[in-house]
């Protein structure tokens, strides 16, 4: 019949009481002092017990002459290892002499013992004397009475013999019952028995079969980048499970153990069944990444005033996350981007560098300023022709008051390089630590009435001012003003075909310089010319020169 572990255990209820509490002690011990962490940790001994388990009746009886057999017994200690080859067994029995004696069962400090009886001797029967002669059988087992196997193997029948004392053979006669089934792990037993003459005799074999399936699984806690340590878990699944082992060598007890690593590497875990069977599984650990990333940074502030900052960052593990950008310690923008582009001037910037695993790098920023600073308050000189002489005389309009004025009336391109820039480098050199606004109001004598002849014009005026913006005059600030318009119908020399291809070439060519202080100004486009604003189509009343002047400022 089928007899499972429970059964065993349970007809040695104290001895797993014992057990229990002492399994109970080690794994609360092994809490506290942090059996899952790191190489620190020491290994916590383990109490082993043994049970032993004798098989068949407590007391056997022989009839004088018969042999002893051993019922069977069997050993396992308290973490499921099969010891029964390591029972001692004696015995003190005397075939000679009826009497009762004792087998005694020895394993570490457990003895167990078996009586044997050995009963008188009968009266020989004499001859033409009718008694019965003493009979008694013998059932004879291959093999162990006690086998261990494990789920899934094949149970073999080994054989068996019986006999009578009179030698008459009865195998033949034994009958056989009970049934193993290796599929379902259990304690089993198969019953031999013989009947002759009256005479029965009974022999027991018992089969243990053991759970054989060990499983180990391996999983991480976390499945992105961590700058802290991972944790990972180890289950074993197998009702035959004896132990599991640590990557640090730690023996556990437990069938699910959880293990605290802090750097990548590979970690190898071992799990053991009762059956000596043995799996080996290793997990790679390739997201810890406590390294800050690399990075440096740049910003450039540009002539109106945005700053643009591009920051270069790696990160050889992780990868690169996102960037926040400080001005003065105070949060501007965290994005993606590992460039920022800000409307308006940063003069302390920092950033910090995020790796996907948390880290960050905080790095200022080398700026390189080419704004163009505050020239407001800049003293202006103005070089022109009439238009401008007119607007800044003190009899007329007296609009200019406070500004150096280079001007002279009918004057063209010939004035302006042979008088007016020698005039002003004269002016600069006696004053060489102010910085000036320098506005040139040049054009409207010599633009002449076509379209090409206005174009022309402008890239004389061009070329000769900014070879001045690159050199002499390269600490000021220079602007090209526009030409106004003039009345077609009341201007002899001049047509506004000619100033707006003037205009127009003149802005496009300095847009495309890039000097930073060099600038077009525009008063044309803000200028009505009318006959309430001009009387001879080309010069101005006071009030429009002031509007003029006004423009010039605007342009700062």
């Amino acid at each position: 019949m089928k007899k499972d572990l429970v059964e065993i255990l349970y007809e040695n209820r104290t001895l797993v009481i014992i057990v229990s509490i002492v399994l109970i002690i080690t794994i609360g011990v092994s809490v506290y002092l942090g059996l899952n962490s790191k190489d620190e940790v020491e290994p916590i001994e383990e109490i082993v017990t043994v049970n032993l388990r004798l098989f068949g009746k407590s007391e056997v009886i022989l009839e004088n002459g018969e042999l002893y057999q051993e019922p069977g017994y069997y050993a396992i200690d308290s973490n499921g290892i099969i010891k029964t080859d390591l029972v001692n067994v004696s015995n003190d029995i005397n075939y000679q002499e009826p009497g009762t004696y004792t087998v005694t069962y020895k394993i570490e400090d457990i003895i167990k013992t078996r009586k044997v009886t050995i009963l008188e001797k009968k009266e020989e029967v004499k001859p033409n004397e009718e008694k019965e002669l003493p009979s008694y059988l013998t059932i004879t087992l291959k093999g162990d009475n006690v086998i261990t196997l494990s789920v899934g193997d094949t149970y073999k029948e080994l054989g068996y013999d019986a006999v009578s004392n009179l030698g008459v053979d009865l195998t033949d006669k034994v009958t056989k019952n009970g049934e193993v089934d290796t599929n379902i792990p259990g304690t089993y037993t198969i019953t031999y028995r013989v009947e002759d003459s009256g005479l029965e005799k009974e022999v027991i074999r018992t089969i243990i079969v053991l759970d054989n399936k060990l499983e180990l699984k391996l999983s991480l806690d976390k499945t992105s980048y961590t700058n802290s340590s991972v944790t990972i878990t180890a289950k074993v699944e197998g009702s035959n499970f004896l132990s599991l082992t640590l990557p640090n060598n730690v023996v556990s007890s437990n069938s699910t153990e959880t293990y605290i690593v802090n750097s990548n590497g590979t970690y190898t875990f071992r799990a053991f069944n009762k059956s000596g069977k043995v799996v080996s599984k290793s997990i790679n650990v390739d997201i810890i990444d406590k390294d800050s990333p690399t990075a440096y940074c740049n910003a450039t502030i540009d002539e109106n005033d945005k700053t643009m900052i591009f920051v270069t960052a790696n990160d050889s593990l992780s990868g690169i996350k996102s960037y926040s950008y400080y001005n003065d310690n105070n949060l501007i923008s965290s994005i993606e981007n590992n460039n920022l582009t800000h409307n308006g001037k940063l003069e302390n910037v920092n950033v910090r560098v995020y790796d996907k695993a948390g880290n960050y790098k905080e790095v200022g920023c080398t700026i390189t300023d080419n704004s163009i600073p505050d020239r407001t308050n800049n003293k202006l000189i103005l070089i022109g022709d009439s238009r401008t002489a007119d607007m800044c005389k003190g009899s007329y309009c007296n609009a200019c008051s406070g500004d150096k004025v280079i001007a002279k009336g009918s004057m063209g391109y010939s004035w302006f390089v042979n008088t007016a820039i020698p005039d002003t480098n004269t002016y600069l050199s006696k004053n060489p630590n102010e910085s000036y606004n320098i506005f040139i109001l040049m054009g409207v004598n010599g633009v002449g009435s076509t379209s090409t002849n206005g174009k022309n014009l402008s890239n004389k005026y061009y070329n000769k001012v900014e070879a001045l913006v690159k050199d002499k005059w390269k600490n000021q600030y220079v602007y090209y003003v526009s030409i106004n318009g003039v009345i077609n119908s009341k201007s002899k020399y001049a047509k506004n075909a000619a100033i707006n291809a003037f205009n127009s070439n003149m802005k496009s060519k300095i847009q495309n310089s890039g000097l930073k202080n060099f600038k077009y100004c525009d008063t044309n486009s803000k200028i009505s010319v009318n006959s309430s604003t001009s009387s001879d189509g080309v010069h101005y009343n006071c009030t429009t020169y002031r509007k003029i002047h006004s423009l010039l400022k605007n342009c700062l």
